[in-house]
């Protein structure tokens, strides 16, 4: 990885860090389930609430972590023990 996305990396482990704790319970459940690969459909599905309601807990998530992509918010999640790594 290049210093500088390596740099851009730390930053944003930093700030997602800072961010948890603003995070609600249920944004916590539907991160570590996308973080294991599920779709944002079965993450609905295993937690029992509406596509759409799945949906607004990611953007939500997302937007407080600062965090814009899937593969971000994967590795973060791992970074930080959120979900164990492969």
């Amino acid at each position: 990885m290049d210093p500088q996305d390596e740099l851009r990396y730390e930053e944003i482990v930093s700030r997602a860090q800072e961010a948890i704790s603003t995070l609600t319970e249920r944004e916590m459940a539907v991160w570590a389930l996308i973080a294991t690969g599920l779709s944002t459909k079965q993450v609905a599905g295993k937690l029992g609430i509406s596509f759409k309601t799945a949906q607004m807990h990611r953007l939500h998530l997302m937007e407080k972590l600062g965090i814009h992509g899937v593969a971000t918010l994967t590795r973060v999640a791992m970074r930080l023990g959120i979900v164990e790594q492969p």
